[in-house]
């Protein structure tokens, strides 16, 4: 078997920043990491794109844990309650990141310029996804009953 044949077919995730914009994501996976600054730790959450466009994308956000930095911990901790949020998970409760695995939420990506690494997308924020007019108007023809007079 030759090396190109054993690798046919296997999908392979895409890793080109997309554009700026508002997308709506799944979240496939979190894992917990260790940064470079001793006894920093940061969550890695990939996102991948289902809609609008860019489908099957995907982008990353690492929200800071555990860090020296003050500002840092802060946008972290913001960052996780509007991730929470947006995934309808009640912050109260002291959710953990497993229990995003398989929603879906709104992110706002951004494209900042990473030096050697090029161009990267960031995500600015976390929004409850909104549903589009197609899936509202289905929606409704499904919770609409036609043997039942409209009055």
């Amino acid at each position: 078997m030759r090396f190109d044949d054993f690798f046919k077919g296997i999908e392979v995730d895409r890793y080109e920043p997309i554009p700026e914009g508002r997308y709506t994501v799944g979240i496939e996976s979190v894992e917990q990491r260790d940064a470079r600054t001793p006894g920093a730790k940061y969550e890695t959450i990939k996102l991948r794109v289902s809609a609008p466009h860019h489908v099957g994308a995907v982008v990353f956000s690492n929200i800071t844990l555990k860090n020296p930095s003050a500002a840092a911990v802060y946008w972290g901790a913001k960052m996780s309650t509007q991730l929470f949020n947006a995934a309808g998970l009640d912050t109260r409760t002291n959710p953990d990141f497993e229990s995003l695995v398989g929603r879906t939420v709104d992110v706002i990506v951004t494209q900042k310029d990473a030096g050697d690494r090029g161009i990267q997308n960031e995500v600015k924020a976390f929004l409850k996804t909104v549903p589009s007019v197609d899936q509202h108007v289905e929606t409704k023809a499904e919770e609409s009953r036609l043997d039942e007079p409209p009055f």
